[in-house]
């Protein structure tokens, strides 16, 4: 039975953890009620650590850390400078467009064959996704 042979070790090892863990419990306690009977500290008081000298009632603790207030420029975030340029037109828009200003920019589909039209589409789409990665 091999199991037998390796428990003893680990339970005496746990043992001795366990009463180490109670002598440094044990120290603490004694310790915290030692500095209790000295009367360092008065009623109300709250201490930095065991051994400290200065004692601060909630009153001065909470003066010393008071709420003081934040100026808005501190708090918000300032807006961003806009770092586009602005548009410069090239030309004045037109508010009316005869029929010869458009001529160039239209193709009236009644005159065409759809098929080709599509054919057209198509084509744009095609070049379109060649060049899509």
């Amino acid at each position: 039975m091999p199991v037998v042979k390796h428990t003893a070790p680990l339970i005496g090892a746990l043992a001795a953890l366990i009463i180490i863990c109670l002598a440094a419990l044990a120290f603490v306690l004694l310790r915290g009620r030692s500095g209790e009977a000295d009367g360092a500290m008065a009623d109300g008081a709250v201490g930095f650590g065991a051994g400290t000298a200065r004692a601060l009632s909630a009153r001065d603790l909470s003066a010393e850390f008071a709420s003081l207030p934040v100026p808005d420029d501190e708090f918000f975030l300032p807006p961003e400078p806009d770092f586009l340029p602005p548009v410069v037109l090239s030309r004045e828009r037109r508010s009316v467009w005869t029929a010869e200003d458009a001529a160039p920019f239209w193709t009236d589909p009644a005159t065409l064959d759809l098929t080709r039209l599509a054919a057209d589409a198509s084509a744009l789409v095609d070049a379109i996704m060649e060049r899509t990665p």
